[in-house]
């Protein structure tokens, strides 16, 4: 008996491993963490990443009370890698979905959920730790621009880096900082090196939390132009975005994902086209040349971050569905206005 029984449960996976694509391996840490939840007896339970909910779903948890909130890898680069379908069974079940912004929401219903299983719950941030701070005099030079981002082909740095330097090769004054690290740091080190720039373009490395808002508080605005990857890996909100508006700094972006969501195109910052060299400079050009614009772009940035995306509105916005979850009203249609 006690020989047969681990045989038993591998039989099980494997027969659960024929209707998905979980692996063997997923299955069996999701039925581990089912048994702590079990000794937990949770009313609700929120799990982050649809890569975690679907295997737990696909082990046998039940969905009743399953609170599911996605981040953008999860529904994107796992089902180019795996499938399409590969979250069938999550979205069948009566789970409720939060995401970031109407992109990721869309992207989740093109992969099957149901709309109305969807609520739209932007990342918010806090305004005490991310609060407005004095920077460097408006008409100071150079311009200083702080990136913050994983080095990664995502986030666009390489684009960023050539527009400083073209701008850089005829008399621009500029600064930027980048924080963060990532496959491509060697390659873009070689980038600022072979343009000659060095002394004006700096890779800071991974830095703490602390160090970030510091670098912050030292800059004119702040820029991170990304991209979507092959994989299909892209922006679907950008957190650092919101930490920069709270912080009174207009922000130069790319119009890619969901960062249109959080940044204002022409209030709040300038949105450039994907991997638009051009459109990037032109976007430093404008405010190196309306210095002014600066502290407009920066109130309002502040202002939008208060009235929209605070750490205060997103946990309201978590216990409104922790309560219609408890009271088993499976019909997120009271929260519809955040869906679509």
């Amino acid at each position: 008996m006690i020989a047969s029984q681990p045989r038993s449960i591998v039989q099980k996976f494997r027969m659960e491993r024929r209707k998905t694509s979980w692996t063997l391996f997923e299955l069996a840490a999701a039925t581990r963490t089912m048994k702590y939840l079990e000794s937990l007896n949770p009313q609700v339970v929120h799990c982050h990443f649809g890569a975690v909910a679907g295997p737990l779903v696909s082990a046998g948890l039940s969905a009743e009370n399953l609170l599911v909130t996605w981040h953008g890898y999860d529904s994107d680069v796992i089902p180019h890698k795996r499938g399409t379908g590969i979250y069938q069974k999550l979205f069948a079940s009566p789970a409720t979905h939060t995401a970031n912004s109407r992109f990721l929401s869309n992207r989740l219903a093109q992969l099957g959920a149901d709309r109305y299983s969807i609520v739209r719950v932007p990342m918010g941030v806090d305004l005490d730790r991310f609060s407005i701070r004095s920077g460097p005099p408006l008409d100071a030079n150079p311009l200083r621009i702080l990136s913050v981002g994983r080095l990664a082909e995502m986030k666009g740095h390489r684009f960023l880096i050539e527009a400083i330097c073209d701008l850089l090769d005829i008399g621009v004054p500029l600064r930027l900082d980048i924080v963060g690290d990532g496959p491509l740091a060697a390659e873009l080190e070689c980038l600022i090196q072979a343009r000659g720039h060095g002394d004006s373009v700096a890779l800071l490395g991974s830095q703490p939390h602390d160090r970030v808002r510091s670098e912050m508080s030292k800059c004119h605005l702040f820029a991170l132009t990304g991209v979507c990857e092959p994989t299909g890996q892209v922006e679907t909100q950008g957190v650092v975005f919101v930490e920069a508006q709270a912080t009174g700094r207009p922000v130069v972006a790319s119009n890619v994902g969901g960062v249109k969501e959080v940044v204002e195109d022409g209030r709040t910052g300038i949105l450039c086209e994907p991997g638009n060299i051009d459109s990037i400079k032109n976007a430093l050009c404008y405010f190196h040349e309306n210095r002014a614009a600066l502290e407009r772009f920066g109130s309002s940035g502040r202002k939008h971050v208060e009235e929209s995306l605070s750490i205060n509105q997103m946990l309201e916005s978590f216990d409104a569905l922790y309560m219609d979850r408890l009271r088993h009203r499976h019909s997120p249609n009271n929260y519809r206005k955040h869906v679509l």
